[in-house]
């Protein structure tokens, strides 16, 4: 648990049990729908927060070195990509022949 690890003991390890915990059972609402866990979006853009707020702690010399630096996260899926077929294409350049003229 995190929020009993007094800030200059936090070590890399207990943010990455941290993400583990969010990701098998972070969800507080919607669980029946979504189920425990969030995404990894989710998790990801947890370890934005806390990397920058430590960032600021090392800065204010609260700390020695940003535990959140090397962490482990889930990949970023790259989303597929749309192509349009060969009809959507012939319309898409018609129609902007048209907004041209």
């Amino acid at each position: 648990m995190i929020g009993d690890v007094p800030l200059e003991k936090l070590q890399q390890s207990d943010l990455q049990q941290f993400y583990a915990r969010l990701k098998k059972e972070g969800r507080l609402t919607l669980v029946e729908k979504f189920g425990s866990g969030v995404s990894d979006r989710m998790v990801r853009s947890c370890h934005t927060s806390c990397r920058a707020a430590l960032e600021k702690a090392k800065q204010l010399g609260m700390i020695r070195v940003n535990p959140a630096i090397g962490c482990k996260l889930p990949p970023k899926k790259a989303r597929e990509m749309q192509v349009l077929t060969h009809d959507e294409m012939r319309r898409f350049l018609i129609q902007a022949k048209e907004d041209i003229e």
